[in-house]
């Protein structure tokens, strides 16, 4: 299968284009986070795509690091703002094969502009990490000090 390269920056994701598929998907891919050797370039997605071509992995593990290593998000040409939920937008993350909707879809219909994200949404702190240590058991319900 031959991929005509775009490689348009959007944030994190490159964007590739299909060029056999009937369907003409726009292909998006992110790195995993859980991957640490693995650069987002355009020489490595080529290589990425090649091997995913080939199917010549020799053990397990070895398929399983192949496919964690970088996600690929699908995009149908006729998305639009009002239509991307309705597996317009695939992603191929196993919380979105589990859930239908993973953090990818949303930060790809953001960056995509399909849907608007509230000012105040944005401006709300994320929530900070627990204390270290086991918490302090509640007090006594009912007790004055």
């Amino acid at each position: 299968m031959q991929y005509i390269l775009h490689c348009k920056d959007n944030g994190d994701f490159f964007l590739f284009t299909h060029v056999e598929t009937p369907d003409n998907f726009l292909s998006y891919f992110v790195k995993s986070s859980s991957e640490s050797k693995f650069v987002l370039t355009q020489a490595n997605i080529k290589k990425y795509l090649k091997k995913q071509d080939k199917r010549d992995w020799k053990t397990l593990d070895e398929l399983f690091e192949f496919q964690s290593s970088v996600w690929e998000i699908l995009v149908a040409n006729d998305s639009n703002d009002s239509n991307w939920q309705e597996h317009k937008i695939v992603c191929n993350c196993p919380f979105y094969l589990k859930n239908n909707l993973c953090k990818h879809n949303m930060a790809l219909a953001a960056a995509l502009k399909f849907v608007n994200i509230p000012l105040e949404a944005r401006s709300l702190p994320i929530e900070s990490k627990p204390k270290r240590g086991r918490r302090s058991q509640a007090t006594k319900a009912l007790l004055v000090q």
